[in-house]
């Protein structure tokens, strides 16, 4: 793999082999998700001392992460060459960890975390038809600064990979929806645009919201761990260089 680098004003390619044994692009859902019961079931009573780990990473989520946990602990230990521990959060539980000092996510302060909202996180927010710009300009303030003070609030060390929310290919106002900032869709997209610009330098976005179409073919409850793998790994690959 050829990487371009900056070396004293000069541009030079290096080349960069990273530890991993396989190519994500040949990676099949199911056929990763019977890998990782099975790496579970024999490393049932094997556990990795705290001294021997040298990532941990925490998934949360608004829905049922434990697939997506699954297979990243399979992918990270069997596969890439890591000592991960990786911790499922309770189903939505983005709120009640992040919130909590007292939480296991606190005591744990991982090196990832990891944060799958879902776009019916935001629901409540999208401003009524009709809606004036200066009102969706604050209901798009009102949501990135949700997501500030829940950044503020995490572990300190914590790299945080957050996804962003999936524009639904499902339009009430068919082409309109292109049309008028108040859509749905329109709103989401403008969330997205600022959570970006707002976003600290440990705060990572993961761009899902053009990932519909190549992920409809995939069960539903299977989408959140394609996503979560391909977050920690781009990160991981990163920290490599």
């Amino acid at each position: 793999m050829q990487l371009w680098t900056q070396t004293s004003g000069a541009t030079e390619v290096t080349d960069y082999e990273p530890n991993f044994h396989f190519r994500t692009e040949e990676l099949d859902a199911l056929a990763m998700l019977r890998a990782a019961r099975k790496y579970a079931r024999e490393n049932a009573t094997a556990k990795t001392p705290e001294s021997a780990t040298n990532l941990e990473v925490a998934v949360l989520g608004s829905y049922s992460t434990q697939y997506a946990s699954s297979c990243l602990e399979y992918l990270l230990n069997d596969q890439s060459g890591e000592r991960a521990q990786v911790f499922d959060g309770e189903y939505d539980s983005i709120l009640s960890s992040i919130l909590d000092d007292n939480s296991q996510l606190h005591a744990l302060e991982p090196n990832i975390l990891v944060l799958l909202p879902d776009t019916k996180d935001i629901v409540s927010f999208v401003p009524k038809k009709f809606a004036s710009s200066a009102k969706i300009t604050q209901q798009v303030d009102e949501v990135v600064q949700f997501y500030e003070r829940l950044w503020a609030k995490a572990p300190a060390r914590s790299t945080i990979l957050q996804a962003n929310f999936v524009l639904q290919n499902l339009r009430v106002l068919e082409n309109l929806d292109a049309n008028y900032a108040w859509s749905s869709r329109s709103f989401t997209a403008a969330v997205n645009l600022e959570l970006m610009r707002r976003r600290p330098s440990n705060v990572l976005l993961s761009i899902l919201s053009n990932l519909r179409a190549q992920l409809e073919k995939i069960s539903g409850s299977i989408i959140p761990h394609v996503i979560c793998t391909g977050m920690v790994f781009h990160w991981i690959f990163c920290r490599k260089l």
